[in-house]
Parts: C-alpha cells; structure tokens; sequence
C-alpha cells in the first residue's frame, strides 16, 4: 500500500536523534511490504540566527540510513500562533504532494500541525497523537482547538499513542480513537548483553546503575530526579543521555549534589541500548508523557522502570511487577523507590524479565506496523464500499 508520511519532525544526519521513532515506525511499515514516502513539512528558515539554522541545512530533501525524505516549506510562525491558518495555506502544498506521491492513505504525525494540514485532501487521513498535541497545545488558545476540532472531524482515523492520550482527545471531540502503543527497536534493545556493555562503557561490574533517557528538560523530571538520589546512602551511577534546554543546569545540579554522572549527550539509539544494557534500573520521572519511547526500549532491554504514573506509562509498566510507579514531583516517594529497587538485586531482575516478556509481545516497532497495517486496510476497504 502506498502511504505518505507527513511530519513535522524527523531524523536526519544533522541530528539523528529528532523523530527518531518516526523513522522507526516507517521502517517497520516497509519491512511488511508498504511504499512508505515521506514528507517532511517544516518553517521557511531566515537566513539568519541558530534557531532556525536545523531547518537551513534541511535543504530540499535528504537521504537518511537510505530513506529519501523530502522537506516542504510554509509559513510557521513561533508558539503555534498561526496553526488554524496552516489547512488554507498549505493547500498548493498538499495538493502538489497527492499528485506526485498518489498515495492511498496520508499517514500524519501529530494532530497540530501535520494532522491539520493533512485533513480533508481528498485521500483518506489517518492520524496519529503523539502528546503534548492532544492534552496541552489545544487548549492554549481558542484557534488551537477550533483547529483541533476540525481536524478531528475532518480525519477519517485517529490513532492515539495511549488510552490517555484517547481520552484527552475525546476532551476535544468525542469520536472513536484507536490506540495503538509506541514501540522500541528489538534488534538493537532485545539483546542486552551487561557485561560487554560496561566493559565498553568502562563501568565496573560491580557499580550499581541507574539509567536515564531524554529530554534535559524539567518536565522530564530531571531536578526531580536529582533531588530523590540525593539521600540515598550510596547512590548509584547515573548514565543519562539526552540533551535540552536545560541540560547545563542538570549538570550543574548533578555536581553540587555529589552524584557521580555521565552525560552521553544527544547520542544515536546504539548508544542508548549500550547505556540501558549496562544499567540495572531505567528511570523516567516525567511530569506529563504520551506512551514514551524510551520506556519500550528499557523493557525490552530487560530492565525493571522507575518512573512516574503520567500519560500512557501505567498502562504498560504494572507497579511491582515489571517496574515501581510514583506519582510526578513526589520527590519522598522517588527516593523511596530508588532505595527499594536497588536493595533486592534479585526482584530487580525478575521484574526486568517480565518486562522484556510483556514488552516483546507488546511494545515493538513490528507489532506497531502490523496495528497500522490493519487500520490501512481497513480504512481503504471503508472509502472504497
């Protein structure tokens, strides 16, 4: 099936780390047989200041581990102030990429702005919430939800990440929403291999680990994060990759509360399943989430989770069975945890392997891709009764 992919994120060599699982997610779409283009939809960049250079060097298009991505451009302006004027604006735009594409199915990352611009084209829309674009940005101004609103009218199937992110969006418009969860790459996280990854690491097989991965910002709780290690009588190392506005001051936090720390950076996903397969514990002490990536990619890598009950994360990580959930900014209880997982090797293990077990039936790109492959197809068969 022909499938056309608009996005408004997506990796490239320039940073191989943005929309990663947008990527992922299309490979796994043409390993089971789909013609998977896709259209990368970004700002005009000015000729001017670092914001806008990561859309300079886009170009027309790009070619990323063998995937041609093409880049379109249109007026965006900062703070989603003009996303309700994006479907008109964007009509030669569209229009142009269903004629030269043909696809069957326009698949749209994101409700605002990839899923609004992507709508009422003449080609069946599927879209997919991600977050942020379901239970935040829509209420942030009345033309974000009246465009919202359209746009889940509009669409023929809406797919949300989690069962929370389907009920934010039913805040917005009360219709039908499938779910389908993220998923993490089997061949690269399935496989931990402890030893060879300290080794690699230098990490000493008998320092206890504590892995973290994302964005450094305070609504992933990284100052939480801090805080809660900071009793403990022997903290772990902390392995932490990720990079983001905040991410000077995570490290300058780190030092002032004498927490021994390595900060990876923004790293390719190699590296994280180095960084997970040499831990012993994955923490994400989140302040909101959709169905985060990096928790898929923890369980898969057989490692029990330490990490907050926000978004979609309890629907896939049961407390005291494949992880231990806290609630957000509850810093006692983060510690308490933390000083609970790392007592009992033994019951960290075993909630890691049934974590790995629940996570290889449930939570990998192949089975992500096969959830797809049905509503493809049977919003194909739907259009053409």
């Amino acid at each position: 099936m022909r499938v056309l992919v608009v996005t408004n994120d997506f990796p490239s060599s320039f940073n191989p780390v943005a929309g990663v699982f947008v990527f992922k997610q299309v490979e796994a779409l043409r390993r089971i047989g789909h013609d998977v283009s896709v259209l990368r939809v970004v700002p005009l960049a000015p000729p001017l200041g670092a914001k806008w250079h990561k859309y300079r060097v886009l170009g027309d298009g790009y070619t990323y581990e063998g995937l041609k991505v093409d880049v379109a451009r249109t007026v965006i302006l900062p703070g989603r102030r003009n996303f309700e004027c994006l479907h008109a604006q964007t009509s030669r735009l569209m229009k142009k990429a269903i004629e030269r594409y043909r696809p069957q199915i326009v698949h749209a990352q994101y409700l605002q702005y990839p899923g609004s611009i992507s709508v009422a084209r003449g080609t069946p829309a599927l879209i997919t919430s991600h977050g942020s674009d379901a239970y935040d940005w829509p209420f942030g101004r009345e033309g974000l939800l009246r465009d919202a609103v359209r746009t889940l009218q509009k669409a023929d199937t809406v797919v949300a990440v989690s069962g929370f992110i389907a009920a934010s969006l039913r805040r917005i418009f009360d219709r039908r929403i499938e779910v389908v969860f993220n998923g993490g790459d089997i061949a690269l996280f399935g496989v931990p291999d402890r030893n060879r990854a300290r080794e690699l690491l230098g990490v000493s097989p008998e320092r206890r680990v504590l892995a973290f991965a994302g964005t450094h910002g305070a609504q992933k709780g990284i100052f939480d994060l801090v805080e809660a290690l900071k009793p403990l009588r022997d903290p772990p190392l902390l392995l932490a990759c990720g990079d983001g506005p905040e991410a000077a001051a995570f490290a300058t936090a780190l030092r002032e509360a004498g927490i021994e720390a390595r900060l990876f950076g923004g790293v390719t996903q190699s590296t994280v399943a180095q960084v997970f397969a040499a831990a012993d514990v994955v923490t994400l002490p989140s302040h909101n989430e959709g169905l985060p990536v990096t928790i898929c990619e923890a369980m898969l890598s057989q490692r029990p989770v330490v990490a907050t009950t926000v978004g979609g994360i309890p629907e896939i990580v049961e407390h005291g069975e494949t992880g231990l959930l806290c609630e957000p900014r509850n810093v006692p209880q983060l510690t308490a945890l933390y000083a609970r997982i790392f007592s009992d090797a033994d019951a960290a293990a075993a909630m890691g392997s049934r974590a790995a077990e629940f996570a290889r039936g449930n939570l990998t790109w192949e089975a992500n891709a096969r959830a797809y492959d049905r509503l493809y197809r049977d919003l194909v068969r739907e259009r053409a009764a």
